[in-house]
């Protein structure tokens, strides 16, 4: 049987929609068909609780969690408003990353997560100078300043910090250092980590994205796989902006909704997917 990708895309606070579609995975007997999972930014965090298997706890993390929680206010001394600071690095955001530590250590058991599925979460891995920038044309900036770094998180000791710096979105949370290098959030450059579960012998996936049409031709992209996407689409640029940056609690429970009754919807092809044809047991 072909191995199943579970992979939770970034978008800040509309990744409660996964945990809805969790919570459906879970009903349809589908949960314990994924063999493999991996998320950038809010997906990675998201990513954690799934590997450690507690859906209660990933429940009420995003049931209680309010945006002074997460967008920790920093002091004005850190946020690095002088140039020498932020270019072209952008290491110190405007907000602290205080807030998402304490969720992180509160929410996620890493001792779980070395027992639970594969977990991959990808980190943008930051250029240490502009000195190789000087030498290219704009079309090759980018490659020489970021690079997508794809982390092996079960049984990390620094996993709490990759899972930090995969969702250190630029210009509102810092950067995070990791073995001296410095990351900032995932879904720069790959929003949708299914390539490194694609190598790793993955066939089938369910895709679950927070982006406005952040998935491309997935077919042509990755050979012989086949694919479920479910997707929180706001259809709108602006829309997408504010909604990533929105983390009140009745909010959450809204898009939490939404991910089940939407994963519930393609119950049949998800079942199909993963090669389920008993008959559906819900949780009552």
């Amino acid at each position: 049987m072909q191995k199943l990708g579970l992979v939770f895309g970034g978008g800040g606070g509309k990744g409660a929609f996964q945990i809805g579609v969790w919570q459906a995975l879970r009903e349809l007997c589908v949960e314990s068909a994924i063999t493999a999972v991996a998320g950038a930014s809010a997906g990675a965090l998201n990513g954690a609780m799934f590997a450690s298997g507690d859906l209660e706890q990933a429940i009420t993390a995003w049931q209680t969690i309010t945006p002074g929680e997460v967008l920790t206010p920093a002091a004005i001394r850190d946020r690095g408003l002088r140039l020498p600071q932020w270019f072209p690095h952008i290491r110190a955001g405007w907000f602290s990353n205080t807030g998402l530590k304490r969720l992180i250590a509160e929410y996620v058991d890493f001792t779980k997560v070395a027992k639970g599925p594969p977990l991959t979460a990808v980190c943008t891995r930051l250029s240490t100078g502009v000195l190789p920038v000087l030498k290219l044309g704009m079309g090759r900036m980018a490659k020489a300043l970021m690079t997508p770094e794809y982390f092996a998180v079960n049984g990390r000791p620094d996993a709490a910090s990759v899972i930090l710096a995969s969702a250190a979105i630029p210009f509102v949370f810092p950067q995070v250092e990791i073995q001296g290098r410095r990351y900032c959030d995932g879904g720069v450059l790959d929003n949708l980590p299914i390539k490194p579960l694609y190598k790793a012998g993955c066939r089938k996936f369910i895709v679950v994205a927070l982006e406005a049409h952040f998935h491309p031709d997935l077919q042509a992209r990755y050979p012989g796989a086949d694919f479920v996407v479910l997707d929180y689409d706001t259809h709108s640029a602006l829309l997408n902006t504010v909604e990533t940056l929105d983390f009140h609690p009745e909010t959450a429970k809204r898009r939490m909704s939404a991910g089940y009754a939407q994963a519930m919807e393609a119950g049949p092809e998800l079942r199909a997917l993963a090669g389920i044809r008993a008959k559906i047991s819900q949780a009552g």
